[in-house]
């Protein structure tokens, strides 16, 4: 099963992880220079972001695209550190994924909309080997001693084989056709009577 990678979730457009980076590195920059302490990104940052973009990243944005980038990335870093505060879930920093207990799924998705929990099997895997999907039944299909393919309610009986092919020697029918017009028909002289010489 191929499983899409998270990036395909959260980045649409001109958004990729590089440019969350950028972005990041950019208002970290920004924070430490103007000694800004609060969480909320002033609207002042935002074009010398957008000119730290298009220098390192070499995508432009606007101010607005930015916003809109620095709000999810604000939600996206208040659910993992909600998620992780859960009882049992610890980050896996080499596999870059949250392992949490499987009781603790449902509250952490009815908490917040962008947790997401991703199952690669189901427990109970039912057999995929029977003809409908949707109903229980014993329509399993069997190869036969003679090779033949035969539904398991057929094993006691034998189906009729079809006709082998035809060892005739090949060549010019001898039987005619009782139709003038028919394609059987030997004689040219009724297809074509005008090109016959006559005595």
């Amino acid at each position: 099963m191929s499983i899409p990678p998270l990036s395909d979730f959260f980045y649409k457009g001109k958004w990729s992880p590089a440019c969350d980076g950028v972005l990041v590195d950019c208002l970290i920059m920004l924070k430490g220079e103007t000694q800004w302490s609060k969480s909320v990104v002033p609207s002042w940052f935002l074009p010398t972001a957008a000119e730290w973009m298009k220098d390192k990243a070499s995508v432009i944005f606007s101010e607005l695209e930015l916003k809109d980038g620095v709000d999810l990335l604000r939600k996206r870093y208040y659910t993992f550190k909600v998620v992780l505060r859960i009882q049992g879930a610890y980050l896996d920093a080499p596999m870059k994924v949250v392992v949490a207990p499987a009781d603790s799924w449902e509250k952490m998705l009815k908490m917040n909309a962008y947790a997401i929990c991703r199952k690669l099997f189901d427990e109970d895997a039912e057999p995929n080997d029977r003809e409908s999907a949707t109903e229980d039944g014993d329509y399993l299909i069997d190869l036969g001693s003679d090779g033949y393919m035969r539904y398991r309610e057929e094993k006691g009986r034998m189906l009729p084989k079809p006709p082998g092919p035809s060892h005739e020697v090949g060549g010019p029918s001898a039987l005619k056709s009782p139709h003038a017009s028919s394609c059987g028909s030997n004689s040219s002289m009724k297809w074509w009577p005008h090109n016959v010489k006559r005595p």
